[in-house]
């Protein structure tokens, strides 16, 4: 059993080792607590871990072998983030100077933001009523005989006009196009005509013109998928980025005018 000054280094550890690394390991306690050491502190839990780093040292013949190892020779062990404590793989550390890659791009405070959305989403799925009542149409569209044609007009286009902010705050008007949705862009103008969304309603109006023209939207997804490999072109994309911003840009007005549509043809209540 290892000495009591080895146990406050790796607490726990019952695995004997030469007498010279556990000198070493105990002359080093302070570099072994910084950074470059921590593989041999936070990372080695569970025990049976430890054992595994451990054996490795146990066949090591000097100090010189311990502190000379590569840490990339054990891919299994990871490091905390210097930032975050997000374990991390040692060789990534080395390369970005001991920060997980969401801190070292910058996208850490984002993706710490939308995991309290997410959470506050499920929250609100057991008691916000347009949570609640979304649910029943996809249950309706999707887990039923009739599908979308087992709803009412205007069912469909709120439904229709979901599929158009959703659809395009994901991926903009190609992607809201290119996918199942676009098959209900008739429904999605009816029910912004009926919501008075008119900037919405323009918006989608100038992208259906750019990619079909004055042409019909197909309501076969196959069909529109082809017309917009067809047209598809950088100066496009462009043009459609621009209408994309734009949409994201009224996005609270929208989102006020789907919710009035629903509680005014009592798709909701209010108060339920």
């Amino acid at each position: 059993m290892l000495s009591s000054p080895i146990n406050r280094i790796l607490p726990g550890l019952l695995m004997p080792m030469p007498h010279d690394i556990c000198k070493c390991l105990l002359q080093h306690e302070d570099a072994l607590r910084t950074k470059q050491f921590l593989p041999f502190v936070t990372a080695c839990e569970p025990m049976p871990l430890i054992r595994k780093w451990m054996s490795t040292f146990g066949q090591m013949r000097t100090c010189a072998d311990v502190f000379s190892s590569p840490l990339n020779q054990h891919p299994e062990m990871k490091i905390p983030c210097s930032t975050c404590s997000t374990l991390i793989m040692p060789d990534t550390a080395q390369r970005t100077g001991g920060l997980c890659m969401p801190c070292k791009l910058g996208t850490r405070a984002n993706i710490e933001a939308a995991k309290v959305a997410m959470k506050r989403l499920r929250e609100l799925e057991d008691t916000d009523p347009f949570r609640l009542y979304w649910l029943e149409l996809v249950n309706k569209v999707y887990k039923s005989d009739a599908g979308i044609a087992g709803l009412s007009n205007v069912e469909r286009q709120y439904w229709a006009v979901n599929c158009l902010s959703g659809e395009v705050h994901n991926g903009g008007f190609d992607q809201y196009f290119y996918n199942s949705s676009g098959s209900t862009y008739s429904d999605a103008v009816d029910g912004l005509k009926a919501m008075g969304a008119t900037t919405s309603l323009l918006l989608l109006e100038k992208a259906k013109k750019m990619i079909f023209g004055l042409a019909d939207v197909p309501g076969e997804t196959g069909i529109r998928r082809r017309i917009q490999v067809a047209v598809d072109s950088d100066a496009l994309q462009r043009r459609l980025d621009q209408l994309d911003k734009k949409f994201w840009g009224d996005a609270g007005n929208l989102a006020t005018r789907i919710e009035n549509f629903a509680i005014s043809h009592g798709l909701v209540r209010a108060d339920r």
